[in-house]
C-alpha cells in the first residue's frame, strides 16, 4: 500500500514544529481538496465513492496488515510517511 502525504497538512505556521510528523489525529479544518462554493468539483461524489470502494476491496482482499518496523525509510517525501512499511499479511 502506498500512502503519499508529501505536502498535506505540513504547514509549520499552522501545525508548529510537529508539522512534519504524521499524526492521525490532526484536524484539517479548511482543506480545499474538492474546492468550495462555485468552484466545487462536480466529480467529488464520484471520487469519494471510488475511494470508499477501493478501500473496501483492499480490506476485503487483504483483511490483515502488519507494520514492518525494520523496513528502511526512503528519501524525500517517502521518508515522511510509513507507506513502505505497511504490508498485507495475507
Amino acid at each position: 500500500m502506498l500512502l503519499l502525504t508529501g505536502a498535506a497538512g505540513r504547514d509549520e505556521r499552522k501545525y508548529g514544529e510537529d508539522a512534519d510528523r504524521f499524526d492521525i489525529h490532526r484536524r484539517f479544518d479548511n482543506h480545499v481538496s474538492f474546492g468550495y462554493g462555485i468552484h466545487f468539483c462536480i466529480g467529488a461524489a464520484l471520487a469519494r465513492m471510488e475511494g470508499r470502494i477501493a478501500l473496501e476491496e483492499a480490506l476485503k482482499r487483504f483483511p490483515e496488515w502488519k507494520f514492518d518496523h525494520e523496513a528502511p525509510c526512503g528519501a524525500g517525501y517517502m521518508s515522511r510517511s510509513a507507506s513502505n512499511r505497511l504490508q498485507p499479511t495475507g
